[in-house]
């Protein structure tokens, strides 16, 4: 292997791991945020019902 192909070699293996980690973290941070837009929906549909309670009960 000459060094221009072990530079090769080292750039490449680099890039792969910069680009694994980095769809991990973007993978971690979207699922946060579903679970945050999830959580908001749940107390809004919660909150929904507890209205349209209020009204057929008076």
């Amino acid at each position: 292997m000459s060094n221009m192909e072990l530079a090769l070699f080292i750039i490449t293996m680099a890039l792969i791991l910069v680009v694994g980690a980095a769809l991990l973290i973007g993978n971690r941070v979207v699922d946060r945020m579903v679970h945050e837009d999830s959580r908001e929906a749940e107390a809004l549909l919660a909150a929904a019902a507890a209205r349209n309670r209020q009204r057929t009960s008076a």
